[in-house]
C-alpha cells in the first residue's frame, strides 16, 4: 500500500478507502492507478460482475437485501464485499446453494422477513432496554402506573390530545373480511376505526401500541391489526417495537420478574397458582407468555426461553394481543 502510494502520489489512508469500498475515484485517479500497476483502465473498472459473482449480485440488488437493516446484526455492505473479496468463489457458491435451497422449499418474502426477525429477537435474548426506559419515562411523563389496569380512556385520551388522533368504535362485521380486524388506522386524517367487538384488555392493547408507534417515532407502519398484508421488513420490525412497547406498558418488568421468580421457587408445581399469576397480569395467556420472554433471560438468566416459545411467527403475530 506504501508503495503504491508513492507510485501514485495519493496518500495511503485514500488508497484504503477505495480498497474498503469507502470512496469511489474519479477518472483521473482511476488513470493514475492504472499507469502504476501496469495495468489497463478496463482492468480496474467493470460494469458487469464476473459470472463467479453473479448470484452475490443478485442479493445485493434484492428487495431483501435492500429492506433488511443489516446493522441490526452489525454488518454492513463493506463488510460483505471484504468477506467476499478473501474467498468470492465459495462464499458466492454459498450464496447460491441458500437462493437454491430457498426456491426448492418454496421460502417466500413473507416468511423469509419473519425468519429474520426472529433471529433478531433471538439475538438479543428478546429483551429491548431502550424500549423498557422508553416505557418508564412515558409513564412518568404521563403520571401512569404500569400495569394491566391502566384505563383504557386515559391511553384514548393521550393519543387525541398528544397526538391528534381521532378515535371512533366501527362495525367491522359489515365490511366482511374486515370483521377480524382489531383496528384500522388511516395516517391522512390521524383515525383510528375500533372493532365494536373488542373487549376491554384487547381495545387497551391496541392503543397502548398505537401509543408505542408515536413514542418511538415509527413512521413506517402497518395500518391494520391485525394486518391483511405488509410492504417491507421495516413494518414488521416496527410492528414489533410497538408492540414490546405496549406489553412494557401494560405489563411492569418488575412485577413479572417478583412474580415468576416466587412461584419458581415452589417445590412442586401447582397449576392454580400458575393461572392465578397469569391472570395477576392479563386476561390473555399469549401476552403473558411473550411479556415473560421479555424478561425472564435478561432477569433471571434463563437462555433458550424464547426459542421454545416464538414459533409459527406470523400466526403468533397476527393472533396474538402482543
Amino acid at each position: 500500500m506504501q508503495d503504491l502510494a508513492v507510485k501514485t502520489g495519493l496518500s495511503k489512508s485514500y488508497l484504503n478507502e477505495i480498497e474498503n469500498g469507502k470512496k469511489y475515484p474519479k477518472h483521473v485517479r482511476i488513470i493514475q492507478l492504472a499507469d502504476s500497476l501496469s495495468c489497463t483502465f478496463d482492468d480496474l473498472v467493470s460494469t458487469k460482475l464476473d459470472k463467479s459473482l453473479a448470484p452475490f449480485n443478485e442479493i445485493l440488488q434484492s428487495d431483501f437485501f435492500k429492506e433488511i437493516p443489516l446493522d441490526l446484526f452489525g454488518i454492513n455492505r463493506n463488510t460483505l464485499i471484504s468477506i467476499i473479496s478473501d474467498a468470492p468463489k465459495k462464499v458466492t457458491a454459498f450464496i447460491n446453494a441458500l437462493i437454491e435451497i430457498a426456491q426448492n422449499y418454496n421460502l417466500g418474502k413473507e416468511r423469509f422477513y419473519f425468519a429474520v426477525l426472529r433471529s433478531f429477537q433471538e439475538l438479543y435474548d428478546n429483551h429491548f432496554p431502550d424500549i423498557e426506559d422508553k416505557v418508564v419515562d412515558f409513564a412518568a411523563e404521563n403520571q401512569l402506573s404500569i400495569n394491566r389496569h391502566i384505563k383504557t380512556d386515559l391511553l384514548q385520551s393521550i393519543l387525541v390530545e398528544k397526538y391528534g388522533y381521532v378515535i371512533e368504535s366501527s362495525d367491522f362485521e359489515s365490511y366482511g373480511a374486515l370483521d377480524n380486524l382489531r383496528s384500522l388506522y388511516i395516517p391522512e386524517k390521524k383515525l383510528l376505526l375500533l372493532n365494536k367487538k373488542l373487549g376491554d384488555d384487547k381495545k387497551t392493547f391496541v392503543l397502548a401500541k398505537e401509543i408505542g408507534f408515536n413514542v418511538l417515532e415509527l413512521s413506517v407502519r402497518p395500518t391494520t391489526y391485525s394486518w391483511l398484508h405488509f410492504g417491507n421488513f421495516e413494518e414488521i420490525l416496527n410492528n414489533f417495537y410497538a408492540s414490546y412497547f405496549a406489553g412494557a406498558l401494560l405489563i411492569s418488568k418488575e412485577a413479572i420478574r417478583e412474580g415468576i421468580s416466587h412461584f419458581f421457587e415452589r417445590n412442586s408445581w401447582e397449576p392454580t397458582e400458575f393461572e392465578n399469576l397469569l391472570q395477576t397480569f392479563t386476561h390473555s395467556p399469549e401476552t403473558f407468555y411473550y411479556r415473560s420472554t421479555n424478561v425472564l433471560s435478561a432477569e433471571l438468566g434463563i437462555k433458550d426461553l424464547f426459542l421454545f416459545v416464538s414459533g409459527q411467527e406470523r400466526k403468533f403475530f397476527e393472533n396474538s394481543d402482543s
